[in-house]
């Protein structure tokens, strides 16, 4: 199984954003923790404040039965294009702006693709948020192969396609901590897998969906003014998101 989790973030665009560097750290951890499916180091991209041409090599060179692309920073819907688009850098150091339709890899059997970054409706570049947070899960190393394996069964066992989470709805803005500690909506997915884990109930894995509508509730609960949307396809069976061998219990 070939996998590749690319994590990006940018303060391009907009205002300072203190999340976006949590945001990565956050999900670095999760997927390596052990229920986050127990990826390795070398299977982690972080591309902090890259350019528009880094982002799009990287994405062309990828050629994996799953990948795994987070982006958090200042991003927005744009009207002529009619798709969301990110704010990244170009090679003169000049903000710009990219369609997320480049962040899809044309050889990866499998891709998840989660945005928090704003959708405010715009025909040129806007500010937005975004961004997490994730306490330090430890890593169980002796099983982490089991984890792994899982992980693994579930990805195989899944319909080939791209999922893409969105983090807030077209018109609207994506908020972070007050803290710095990362944007609520990956915080809140995060947590979904976090959550599960401490209750732990007879489910082996949390599918992707299901993290997603659990993000969703804690937020609205939370009363936070943004409303996240996805795109899952019509399939049988979801992506994993995270995975609790009943094995090792």
């Amino acid at each position: 199984m070939i996998r590749k989790a690319l994590l990006i973030c940018s303060m391009r665009g907009g205002n300072y954003l203190a999340g976006v560097y949590s945001d990565i750290r956050n999900w670095s951890n999760f997927l390596q923790s052990n229920i986050g499916g127990a990826w390795e180091d070398n299977e982690i991209k972080e591309m902090i404040d890259p350019t528009d041409d880094e982002v799009c090599n990287e994405i062309l060179s990828l050629n994996c039965d799953y990948t795994f692309i987070t982006y958090s920073g200042h991003g927005f819907f744009s009207s002529s294009e009619i798709e969301t688009k990110i704010c990244l850098r170009n090679s003169n150091d000049i903000d710009t702006d990219v369609n997320i339709i480049k962040l899809k890899p044309l050889n990866s059997r499998r891709t998840t693709i989660i945005l928090d970054s704003c959708r405010g409706i715009e025909d040129d570049l806007v500010i937005e948020s975004a961004v997490p947070m994730l306490e330090h899960y430890a890593h169980l190393k002796p099983k982490r192969i089991i984890y792994r394996q899982l992980f693994d069964y579930y990805i195989q066992k899944s319909e080939r396609g791209i999922n893409v989470l969105y983090s807030c709805s077209i018109g609207e803005s994506a908020n972070e901590k007050m803290d710095g500690s990362g944007g609520y909506f990956t915080s809140a997915l995060i947590d979904a897998a976090l959550e599960m884990d401490r209750i732990y109930n007879t489910d082996q894995v949390l599918y992707i969906n299901k993290a997603f509508y659990c993000a969703s509730d804690k937020m609205r609960l939370l009363s936070e003014p943004q409303h996240p949307k996805a795109s899952f396809g019509r399939r049988l069976h979801y992506f994993p998101f995270a995975v609790f061998p009943k094995s090792i219990l």
